[in-house]
């Protein structure tokens, strides 16, 4: 099985490595394409007109080929695929600096390169953990492996989106919660700003909510299924019957 790994916070974002030094115990054909600088909050984000450059790496873990462009998640997955010829069975994004939940996800350049993959009929997997602390994925990343290992629904459904918690209590199957914050833009100089944004999510403590958001927050590795299809079936349904 052959697996391509990439992330949106940069080729030398020490997560990488990380993930790529678990995934070499499930794996043995892994190929590592990231974004060359930190890619952060791009989205879907792909480059059609620019020059792309590739830089060949020293492998990040021995016989694991390592390169980056500077351009997108998604274009990483684009890059594997027509540049490379890479036919990777699953791509693994992550594991991110920062959660990805509720609407956080339209936003992430993480998840977008596994909806990427997605478009290709690949299968995918987003990672992500608490911004600056690793233990999250460390305590966790196993106990989800042997959960996407021993089950055959995740070889009939695309794309998932992953969020490690510190001393996870277990796994969650979860939708996009309501991921609220409150923004403000700081001045720094004479029209020159700042976005800053403070969360404003509350844990109810209740285990039986299975959003993302209260799951993870009580302690739960989060595992939603997540699809680039936008349409709204109930609203097409309504407007065939009018």
């Amino acid at each position: 099985m052959k697996i391509l790994v990439t992330n949106d916070d940069g080729i030398k974002c020490p997560n990488l490595k990380m993930l790529v030094e678990y995934l070499t115990k499930y794996y043995d054909e892994i190929m590592v394409i990231a974004p060359t600088t930190e890619q952060s909050a791009v989205s879907h984000k792909i480059n059609i007109a620019n020059p792309i450059t590739l830089i060949e790496h020293e492998d990040i873990i021995k016989g694991v080929k390592t390169y980056s462009i500077d351009s997108t998640p998604a274009d990483c997955v684009k890059f594997a695929i027509h540049h490379f010829n890479y036919d990777f069975d699953i791509v693994f994004s992550g594991f991110n600096n920062g959660l990805n939940l509720g609407e956080d996800i339209t936003y992430s350049g993480t998840v977008a390169a596994v909806t990427e993959a997605m478009f290709y009929g690949k299968r995918g997997v987003a990672t992500s953990s608490e911004r600056g602390n690793h233990q999250g994925f460390i305590d966790g990343f196993d106990l989800f492996m042997k959960e996407y290992l021993s089950k055959d629904i995740y070889n009939k459904y695309n794309c998932f989106n992953v969020n490690f918690p510190v001393n996870p209590k277990g796994i969650k199957y979860t939708y996009p919660g309501s991921n609220k914050y409150k923004y403000w833009f700081e001045p720094i100089d004479k029209n020159i700003y700042i976005p800053k944004a403070l969360p404003l999510f509350q844990k109810e403590g209740k285990d039986d909510i299975y959003t993302d958001l209260e799951c993870y927050h009580n302690g739960y590795i989060t595992i939603t299924p997540i699809t680039s299809d936008m349409t709204n079936y109930e609203i097409l349904k309504e407007m065939k019957h009018k």
